[in-house]
């Protein structure tokens, strides 16, 4: 008999997953994050959408519902009521000025509702009515809030599935991300050492945990936990903070900082690296804060005063790796574990991640996708599954793929085009690797919304735009309409698994599927994929493909190797700016027909806009596209 377990995110990058039960056996059906749907970027509300596709897709009666795991989330009303994901930089630096620099620089008591009662929004699930009696109770306290809506939230949820409460579990956030990191491994080893690291969770801002093989069963051990301090000082709220001190917005563009920071230089840089290593080090396992620091950000403005730009962004990245390496090394020395997983917010940072990679005490360093609060969808399955002893259906682990999202039908696709009403240009049906690598070889670019969505920041292939990175003026020619990325931003390339020496430093051959880790590239990757690495430290976050993980694509790519000797691609998430990863056909074909897009690969189609660039004998015409 088949049963169902459901996890819910409900937080900033809100979303929800499925697994499916049969005897002892969990697999991992399907998951998305919210904003592929409502197309709301970093969508933080109930994931009303995410989890009608999965309740309609697999017909699930509540009674089959097992369990609902979620991690907890102690500062739900910061993003969802006041949807936090909407706010531009100068919303920030209001709420900085007016709240944190009276809360914790002059020690004043402001009321952050009151502050921040522009920007409530009441009228979202589960009603404007429950929102504002809960505004009434709490007296305009938000903590008062956070704590009244805990009371309530699985009687909300429970109520929303139409089961009993007592199936909603609730996990702890850091012994999730925990358990995301161990758990997404493909290829387990006896004894992984787990590192987790955000600005906060449950009053916490890091673990270290051993997870251990031992008779069929994994068991967990923590010996390390980061306790949140009242000022909320840590490095991962400091790179936020910093984020914002350079004019980008916080909780999404620090991706941003760490593409900035190679172009500073270590002897400019000198006098902003001095004041991260004063603020906080570590010590015998332990981050050690200044307790001068009064916070993380005016303290840092006053103290970084004349600064360049780049030389801050130089110095907290180089401040960050410093930090992570010190701190994980002590750990791998002293339980004699060198195969190591890292996740939360700070492991999306690539380079840090790259950094270990290169250290000669570390043996492997996996980095799961998208491991911020988002990946609670995972992890707080795997902390059930595995405390219940249920097992791996799927013979490389739990977390088999990426592709996990949403999938066009055929009869989708169709209706899609219909809606066109009209194309001028060549469409082909079921297209090859074949004519796909000729496309590409011909320096045309291609948006790829075909397969199942890949889960996360990240795009592996299923919803990517590629083009060949031989030509810097690649980068060009995709910023100028479609992806109007910063200028010193570099783009990534994909690359088969067989031609990884060819290309990057990868000594103790690291999975790499996700493009989570930074690599040093070789000078055969700045002659082949020149777009696809960054300009000033020529290091690439690749990702290392797999045939077992997208044969198609990996036959694209095989057979672009043997026309052009390359064996990469530049790969990019398929949106535009400041927008969610396209989802349905309808997205992609919007893109495709209102930017300078050169191709559209579906399931079963590929779209080309001048059919003169490519000699096939396969051209249909758009009525016989809709015949068939």
């Amino acid at each position: 008999m088949r049963s169902f377990i459901i996890s819910i995110w409900w937080g900033y990058v809100s979303g929800a997953s499925l697994f499916l039960r049969e005897n002892n056996e969990v697999t991992l059906l399907n998951a998305s994050s919210e904003e592929r749907f409502d197309r709301d970027k970093n969508s933080s509300g109930y994931p009303i959408k995410t989890l009608k596709w999965l309740k309609d897709k697999y017909q699930i009666n509540p009674e089959e519902i097992e369990a609902v795991c979620l991690a907890n989330n102690e500062e739900i009303m910061q993003y969802t009521l006041i949807e936090k994901n909407k706010w531009k930089v100068e919303d920030y630096i209001r709420e900085n000025n007016l709240f944190w620099k009276e809360k914790l620089v002059n020690k004043s008591n402001p009321c952050y509702l009151e502050i921040i009662k522009d920007y409530i929004k009441t009228n979202q699930f589960p009603g404007d009515e429950f929102w504002q009696d809960l505004i009434l109770k709490s007296n305009n306290d938000i903590s008062e809030m956070d704590k009244l809506f805990q009371k309530k939230l699985h009687g909300i949820i429970a109520k929303d599935l139409n089961i009993e409460e007592n199936k909603i579990l609730d996990f702890d956030h850091h012994t999730s991300h925990a358990w995301y990191a161990y758990g997404a491994q493909k290829f387990k080893p006896k004894k992984t050492l787990v590192f987790t690291l955000d600005g906060w969770g449950a009053g916490r801002s890091g673990t270290v945990s051993i997870f251990e093989r031992k008779n069929n069963k994994v068991e967990r051990e923590e010996i390390y936990s980061a306790n949140q301090t009242f000022s909320g000082v840590n490095l991962a709220r400091i790179y936020r903070c910093m984020t914002l001190l350079l004019g980008m917005k916080p909780n999404e563009h620090e991706y941003k900082i760490m593409g900035l920071a190679a172009y500073g230089k270590s002897e400019y840089s000198k006098k902003s690296l001095k004041v991260f290593e004063d603020a906080i080090a570590v010590k015998d396992g332990d981050f050690i804060n200044n307790i001068d620091v009064t916070d993380c950000y005016f303290w840092f403005r006053e103290k970084l005063e004349g600064e360049r730009f780049d030389n801050i962004a130089h110095g907290l990245q180089k401040w960050v790796e410093n930090l992570i390496e010190e701190w994980v090394l002590f750990y791998v020395r002293k339980t004699g574990i060198n195969d190591i997983a890292f996740s939360g917010g700070v492991a999306m940072n690539v380079k840090a991640m790259g950094n270990l990679v290169l250290n000669k005490e570390i043996n492997n360093v996996f980095v799961p996708p998208s491991g911020g609060d988002e990946s609670h969808i995972f992890g707080a399955v795997f902390n059930y599954i595995w405390d219940k002893n249920y097992k791996e259906k799927e013979q490389t682990g739990i977390f088999h793929s990426p592709y996990l999202g949403f999938e066009n039908t055929k009869e989708e696709e169709i209706n899609a085009i219909l809606k066109l009403k009209s194309f001028s240009g060549g469409i082909i049906k079921d297209p090859k690797p074949e004519l796909l690598a000729k496309v590409l070889s011909n320096k045309l670019s291609v948006g790829v919304c075909r397969g199942k969505a890949e889960f996360g920041a990240r795009a592996l292939g299923n919803r990517s735009i590629l083009i060949d990175p031989v030509n810097l003026d690649v980068q060009q020619r995709l910023n100028k309409d479609i992806k109007s990325r910063d200028f010193w931003m570099p783009f990534a390339p994909m690359i088969l698994d067989k031609f990884v020496n060819k290309y990057i430093v990868n000594k103790n051959k690291t999975n790499s599927l996700y493009m989570t880790i930074s690599f040093p590239s070789k000078s055969k990757a700045e002659v082949d994929l020149k777009a696809a690495i960054h300009a000033s430290d020529h290091t690439c976050r690749a990702q290392i493909l797999e045939r077992d993980n997208n044969s198609y694509l990996y036959d694209v790519i095989d057979n672009f190797e043997k026309i052009t000797s390359r064996g990469g691609l530049l790969n990019t998430s398929f949106n535009l700016h400041g927008k969610p990863i396209v989802n349905s056909v309808e997205d992609a074909i919007y893109i495709f027909l209102n930017t300078s897009l050169s191709c559209l690969l579906l399931n079963s189609l590929l779209l080309i806009k001048d059919k003169s660039l490519i000699n096939s004998e396969n051209w249909l015409n758009y009525e016989e596209v809709i015949r068939s």
